[in-house]
């Protein structure tokens, strides 16, 4: 369960900003529907959290911050040179220079920890990870930090080979990378978490979402079902999903492809050389009267490969529990669809193990299925650096049409649109018998 993210000078953020996903004591926390909860915490947790902001605003940022966060974690032990991938803020000259830093607090295996670390380009400045026991304060289970004679400190509720992981560690990989990698007995809970449970959807190519997901829509029959129950319900004509085994002919295509694209990463090739032979093509079923049709799923409509590669992603989390991020929900998506979709992570019936949405986009109409503690807001300020803040932080009224009121700009997040005329400037000067080449 995610609680709280943080992020600074990455991206468009400058300045450290948050986005929170516990309900604070002073909205209405009755509003929200489908509330969580976790050991250690108080007020209620939100199920689904939606950012919406005008375009460039840094509402895709927000999310494409903690998946850099995640990858970090789940690869940097692995994949040297997680530091000189990151991308600092770009509009003045001392961000360039200056680290950045991410942390986030998340409940693991029913164990509540706040986790987070600075780096520059070339090596982790500092990292630190607290546990929060129920009934106590926090514990630091261990704190690292270059500038220190004893980098490494080590807390006494940090069982494992700590030692042994720590002379492992790169001084451009991260310790719980490679805690999470050799096993580390206390930490495990915690990187599974960030490597299993934590699942990002930004906009990549739909089939390669599909084939990531391949075995799991193959063994696991429960899934498939329930796929194909909601691909019927979005009225998309399919009554069922079969898989049958890929040419080798484009088998080998496709290893090539990712040669000569990864031809500097070894692992990538390595990786595509031993996932590819198991790949399987998608066939759908239709029922035309007393017929049954099968289709390629590559000759459905985009429309249907998106709902089948982000249906798939919403039905492995709500059956098991964790974080789904997606970027643009609108995208390829019916505003009926894309209600059903927060309304599945709302409903206790459906999202029975704690599942959290949160996602970016422009539809203004999922407002009115959200509470205020549920909708931040992005805006860019003076010097081009994004700002996130609550929605409640507007005080709406209690019972407020919250779609209407963002619309009229009310609790600010909108593009300002001037003149009609300043979008096609030439017309002015046409009109002013000005020729313009």
């Amino acid at each position: 369960m995610l609680l709280r993210f943080g992020v600074e000078n990455l991206f468009s953020f400058r300045d450290y900003q948050e986005i929170s996903l516990v309900v604070p004591k002073r909205s209405n926390q009755d509003a929200v529907r489908g509330v969580l909860s976790g050991p250690g915490i108080k007020d209620p947790v939100v199920p689904v959290a939606a950012i919406y902001g005008a375009n460039a605003s840094g509402k895709s940022n927000l999310l494409a911050s903690l998946l850099f966060f995640v990858k970090a974690i789940r690869w940097s032990h692995s994949e040297p040179g997680m530091p000189n991938a990151r991308v600092s803020f770009g509009l003045d000259d001392v961000s360039k220079q200056a680290p950045s830093r991410m942390e986030c607090d998340v409940i693991a295996n029913g164990v509540r920890y706040q986790y987070g670390f600075r780096i520059d380009d070339q090596r982790v400045l500092e990292e630190w990870l607290y546990e929060f026991a129920v009934g106590s304060r926090h514990r630091i289970l261990f704190h690292r930090n270059h500038a220190e004679t004893e980098e490494f400190y080590f807390g006494p509720y940090l069982k494992g080979n700590n030692r042994a992981i720590q002379e492992q560690t790169r001084k451009d990989s991260l310790f719980l990378s490679t805690a999470g990698i050799n096993n580390h007995k206390t930490l495990n809970p915690l990187w599974n978490f960030f490597s299993d449970d934590l699942i990002g959807n930004l906009g990549i190519d739909e089939r390669s979402r599909i084939s990531s997901s391949m075995n799991d829509l193959e063994s696991n029959s429960v899934l498939r079902e329930q796929v194909v129950s909601f691909l019927r319900e979005a009225d998309t004509g399919i009554s069922g999903i079969k898989m049958s085994d890929m040419p080798s002919e484009l088998q080998e295509k496709i290893i090539k492809n990712v040669d000569r694209q990864f031809s500097n990463n070894q692992s990538m090739r390595d990786i595509a050389k031993r996932l590819v032979p198991a790949m399987k093509n998608i066939l759908f079923q239709h029922s035309i009267g007393s017929k049954d049709y099968t289709l390629h799923h590559g000759l459905e409509s985009r429309g249907t490969q998106t709902m089948l590669g982000l249906g798939i992603q919403v039905c492995r989390i709500l059956e098991r529990g964790g974080v789904l991020v997606v970027d643009e929900l609108e995208s390829g998506l019916h505003p009926f669809v894309a209600k059903r979709l927060v309304d599945l992570f709302q409903d206790s019936n459906t999202n029975s193990t704690g599942a959290q949405l949160l996602f970016a986009t422009h539809y203004t109409h999922l407002m009115t299925d959200l509470a205020p503690a549920q909708i931040w807001l992005c805006e860019k300020n003076g010097q081009g650096a994004t700002e996130i803040y609550p929605l409640t932080a507007a005080q709406p009224r209690k019972g407020e049409n919250l779609e209407h009121g963002y619309l009229r700009g009310r609790y600010g997040g909108v593009p300002y649109m001037g003149p009609i005329e300043n979008v096609w400037p030439f017309r002015k000067r046409i009109k002013a018998g000005e020729v313009v080449p």
